[in-house]
C-alpha cells in the first residue's frame, strides 16, 4: 500500500510540477523523482542539498558493495531522505556554533555532541522553521543531572541520570520544561512540549517528525498533519 501511495503522489506531483504534461518515469533521473516527491509535500530542495545527497548515496553504495550488501543507488526514496537531512542539518563552525540551513526542514542527530547546549540548539532549529515565534534568553539548568557512579564525573564520563531543565522566552512569554536526562541523548518530550508552546502562542501549525521512529537522525517540519503524513509515506517512515 505504501508503495502504491508513493507512486500515486509522485505521479500527481510530476503532473502538477510540469504543468499537466508528465513524461514517463523512465525519462526522469532519481534526482528528478526525489525533487518531485518532496515538492508534492511542499518541501523545496536546494541544488546543493540534492548534490550532497547524491554524493552520499554513491558513497554508501560503495560501502555496502564492499560489505556484500545490496543497495539501490537509484532509489529516489533514499535520495529524498538524504536530501532532507542535508537540507535541515545546518552547519557547525570551528567554534562549535551552529547555523541553520533551511526555513522548511530542521534535522538533527538525537545523540547530541554538545550536551550542555542540547536544547538551546534544538530551540534554534525550531526558530528557523517556525516564522511566528521569536525564541530568546534560553537557559539550561544541568544541576539535576547526575552520573551513575560517584567517580563518573571525575573520570570525564557523561551524565546519564536525573533531570535537567530548560527555560526560554517565546514571543516574550516565559516557558520552562523539566526533561529526563539521558546523557547525550535528546529527550523527545521536548518536541511535544514545544507544540504546547506553539498552541499557547496561537501558531497556525505544529512540529512533526517525518523520519522513522527508529531513526537516530530526526527530521522535523512545521506544517499540517496532512503534509507530515505525506512526507512520512514518501520516505517510507510509516
Amino acid at each position: 500500500m505504501m508503495k502504491k501511495q508513493s507512486l500515486l503522489v509522485l505521479l500527481l506531483a510530476m503532473f502538477l510540477v510540469l504543468g499537466g504534461c508528465a513524461p514517463s518515469a523512465s525519462n526522469m533521473t532519481a534526482e528528478d523523482r526525489a525533487i518531485a516527491m518532496l515538492s508534492s509535500a511542499g518541501v523545496t530542495v536546494t541544488a546543493q542539498a540534492m548534490e550532497a545527497a547524491r554524493t552520499q548515496q554513491e558513497e554508501l553504495a560503495v560501502l555496502y558493495a564492499r560489505a556484500g550488501i545490496e543497495y539501490d543507488v537509484d532509489s529516489d526514496v533514499e535520495l529524498a531522505h538524504l536530501a532532507l537531512l542535508h537540507l535541515g542539518m545546518g552547519t557547525f563552525a570551528d567554534d562549535g556554533s551552529w547555523t541553520p540551513s533551511s526555513s522548511e526542514v530542521y534535522a538533527f542527530d538525537a545523540e547530541v555532541f554538545d550536551i550542555e547546549n542540547m536544547y538551546a540548539l534544538f530551540l534554534q532549529g525550531v526558530q528557523a522553521i517556525v516564522p511566528e515565534v521569536t525564541i530568546a534568553e534560553v537557559q539550561e539548568d544541568l544541576s539535576g543531572m547526575r552520573t551513575g557512579t560517584p567517580l563518573a564525573g571525575l573520570l570525564g564520563l557523561s551524565w546519564d541520570e536525573g533531570t535537567r531543565r530548560v527555560s526560554f522566552l517565546c514571543n516574550g512569554h516565559p516557558y520552562e520544561k523539566e526533561l529526563t536526562n539521558y546523557g547525550d541523548w535528546f529527550d523527545a518530550a521536548m518536541i511535544d512540549y514545544m507544540n504546547e508552546v506553539l498552541l499557547a502562542e496561537g501558531c497556525e501549525h505544529r512540529l512533526h517528525v517525518v523520519s522513522s521512529d527508529y531513526d537516530q537522525l530526526v527530521i522535523l517540519i512545521y506544517g499540517t498533519q496532512k503534509q507530515a503524513h505525506m512526507l512520512r509515506v514518501l520516505l517510507g517512515a510509516v
